[in-house]
């Protein structure tokens, strides 16, 4: 597949009640933050949030699956939280090209996750190998 600087490739998710409950076991995170109703309603968010990491997985997914392709890999992600993500929300995830470096067969991505009022809640940056 031929690449260029300024392709791009979207997904969506809706982040449910269920879940971030399984990310919860996968993971091993049980910060009442994400689980406990009673607990999140007395934290500055009012009520659970969403795993940041679960979140951000789906960056993972948009890449391995659209841009670049499943023969990539991952080489580094930088993350940078901007927003909470509450239970229903649908994230709309934005991958793009912002370079290449053919004789390294990388390439670096700028990524972005936005909710419905389209505020960013997650951003950073992709490196990726392509196999």
């Amino acid at each position: 597949m031929e690449y260029s600087v300024g392709n791009k490739a979207i997904n969506y998710k809706t982040y449910t009640n269920s879940a971030v409950n399984n990310f919860a076991k996968v993971a091993e995170d049980k910060n009442p933050i994400h689980l406990d109703f009673e607990y999140a309603v007395n934290t500055i968010f009012e009520k659970p949030v969403v795993h940041g990491m679960l979140a951000a997985s789906q960056i993972s997914n948009l890449i391995a699956n659209s841009l670049p392709s499943p023969e990539s890999i991952y080489k580094s992600q930088s993350l940078i939280f901007k927003r909470p993500i509450f239970y229903n929300d649908k994230i709309k995830c934005k991958v793009e090209i912002i370079s290449i470096v053919e004789e390294k067969k990388t390439i670096e991505l700028k990524t972005i996750c936005t909710n419905e009022d389209n505020e960013v809640v997650i951003e950073g940056i992709a490196v990726i190998k392509l196999l």
